[in-house]
């Protein structure tokens, strides 16, 4: 499972006029839900966006909140019908406009801004990395010495840094940022060639690389995540779930085989439910049911032992055919 950590900027971008909106985090949500992508945070980050939220939120909502919509209209147009009609328009729309800056201003002092709800959801199912007290004299050393990543007057960098320095990990780590803190001067986009070498040198199983934005990393990493999809196989698990009768089950098994992307969570459910529910597992030979199974064996390395065996007896296979490295 691949290892994801947002910087403060990447998440702040969502109380900007940022060029990702908010889908991009209900979608990583939906990954994180489904065990594709394990999120990294520690107090710090938490912290940080949490006391920035409000400066940010000041610019935006401050800018926003005091534009009024305006068109100078030349003085012998005040006898034209139209004029006066857009005269009219435009009162109405701003007045419409001042009803939706209060109605923000009520969410914003209550957290209540679907950013705000979103960011604590992706915080509540994020694992939190400690900041032990080596990471702490690692971070002031390198932030003293003028290691990257960081900032003249912020040690921030420099402890996210140091706490996925800290902790070992068995999948590629990635961090999405679109400061140069971590950014390669010589290849833009790339994790600066210092960062590299030190990660080498103390990981000796996990890459790390850097996305500038969730889109660009959506785009390498997860390019068939689609919310529309994901609603419609989450419906269709449900039924298959549910199914009582096998030709329920046939008919669910049939829209299920035209989707060409599952997630390892979305995989495991479904051999959960092969095992479950009678109305499926008693038909797995049949041909629909045998042919879309066999799509995943080779990669349900994740499913229980337990599981994998029930499910070969099921659909008839070897298991010593298959690789089950865990």
């Amino acid at each position: 499972m691949h290892k994801l950590f947002l910087d403060a900027n990447t998440l702040l971008d969502f109380y900007r006029f940022g060029t990702d909106d908010l889908t991009q985090i209900e979608k990583l949500i939906t990954l994180v839900e489904e065990n594709e992508v394990e999120v990294l945070t520690n107090s710090l980050l938490e912290d940080e966006v949490s006391r920035m939220r409000e400066a940010e939120l000041s610019r935006t909502f401050g800018d926003f909140s005091s534009k009024k919509l305006s068109l100078k209209i030349p003085n012998y147009c005040e006898d034209i019908e139209l004029t006066q009609k857009i005269k009219q328009q435009l009162s109405e729309t701003n007045s419409t406009i001042a009803e939706l800056a209060n109605q923000i201003d009520d969410k914003i002092k209550l957290r209540e801004l679907r950013a705000d709800k979103l960011i604590s959801q992706l915080f509540g199912l994020g694992r939190k990395l400690e900041i032990t007290q080596e990471v702490s004299n690692a971070a002031f050393w390198r932030h003293n010495v003028k290691n990257p990543p960081g900032k003249k007057d912020s040690i921030n960098d420099s402890v996210h840094w140091e706490t996925l320095l800290n902790t070992q990990f068995y999948s590629t780590v990635d961090i999405v940022s679109r400061d140069t803190d971590f950014e390669s001067d010589l290849n833009p986009g790339e994790l600066k060639q210092f960062l590299k070498d030190e990660w080498n040198s103390k990981k000796k199983i996990s890459e790390i690389y850097l996305f500038k934005s969730l889109s660009s990393y959506f785009k390498v990493r997860h390019p068939k995540i689609e919310l529309s999809l994901e609603a419609r196989k989450r419906e269709l698990l449900e039924q298959l779930r549910n199914s009582g009768s096998f030709a329920t089950t046939h008919q669910v098994i049939a829209s299920l085989s035209e989707i060409d992307y599952f997630t390892r969570g979305q995989i495991g459910k479904l051999f959960e439910i092969l095992l479950e529910n009678s109305q499926v597992g008693k038909i797995a030979m049949d041909v629909d049911l045998r042919n879309f199974y066999c799509r995943f064996i080779e990669d349900w390395w994740f499913i229980p032992t337990a599981t994998q065996e029930t499910a070969c007896e099921l659909l008839y296979l070897n298991k010593d055919d298959y690789v089950f490295p865990f």
